[in-house]
């Protein structure tokens, strides 16, 4: 079996039927302590689905890898969205809620498919208590299916960008370089600084953070 056919395998077994369509989830930013979260959607059919089949996971590739892709994905034309939730909105109602809702919001571009395939084992689709039947699960799948990567290097391209301007917005704290992750250089900025409007204030810093003042 090729690559190709590996990366689409699950797919396929999604799009038997003519009228199919499936709808590939995948999020961005979920532990960052700075930034928006993001959720990447991307939707498919069987027509649809070999002019994705390059697509890889966005976190097996450079960032200059990561924008070529990003680029080839949207000259194929596939319907594509990112719903996003700000740092603020995180506080509020923590990181589950947040992406259940950034997933509907993706979801609230697109055409209604007959399946969701989500990467690894949190179903952000269904409301509590009620699973929804067309959603699957794929532990690793951006890894091993090819729509889930392409919804993963869109949403963190997109992020990326995103996070890319807010460090012009707010210096000192390295946003352009760690795209609001936990790195030692952007904890110094955080203990000279304190917290920007776009942090996380509800994720647990490490000990050694001091705040100023």
């Amino acid at each position: 079996m090729s690559d190709k056919e590996d990366m689409l395998a699950l797919e396929k077994t999604l799009l038997t039927k003519p009228d199919s369509s499936i709808i590939s989830l995948d999020e961005v930013g979920r532990g960052a302590i700075g930034g928006p979260l993001a959720v990447g959607a991307v939707y498919l059919t069987k027509e649809t689905l070999d002019s994705i089949a390059f697509a890889r996971d966005s976190k097996s590739m450079s960032a200059r890898r990561r924008k070529e892709m990003f680029d080839r994905l949207e000259q194929t034309g596939v319907p594509y969205s990112i719903g996003w939730v700000t740092a603020a909105t995180v506080d509020e109602i923590g990181i589950t809620a947040s992406l259940h809702r950034a997933a509907r919001l993706a979801l609230a571009e697109l055409p209604e498919p007959t399946s969701y395939l989500l990467d690894g084992n949190l179903d952000i689709i269904s409301k509590p208590g009620s699973p929804d039947p067309r959603v699957v699960l794929q532990v690793k799948g951006d890894a091993t299916c090819a729509s889930i990567a392409a919804a993963s290097v869109l949403a963190k391209v997109s992020r990326d960008r995103v996070m890319f301007d807010y460090g012009t917005e707010y210096p000192g704290y390295g946003f352009h370089a760690h795209n609001g992750y936990g790195t030692k250089g952007h904890y110094h900025g955080i203990m000279n600084l304190g917290f920007s409007p776009i942090h996380r204030r509800s994720f647990k810093l490490p000990k050694w953070v001091t705040l100023p003042g």
